[in-house]
């Protein structure tokens, strides 16, 4: 496993496109796991940055 990567991406939606944005990345997230056998991890995170 010395050949590691990891890389961290933090996109913001426009306003009111949070639930599209979301559906595409569960897509790009199942795509990337089929495609890639050697990928350990690919998770998407939502954070609700309308709580206080």
């Amino acid at each position: 496993m010395a050949n590691v990567l990891t890389v961290v991406a933090k996109l913001s939606a426009k306003p009111g496109k949070g639930d599209e944005l979301a559906a595409i990345l569960r897509e790009q997230v199942a795509a990337v796991l089929k495609a890639e056998p050697d990928c350990l991890v690919y998770e998407q995170y939502r954070s609700d940055r309308s709580r206080p």
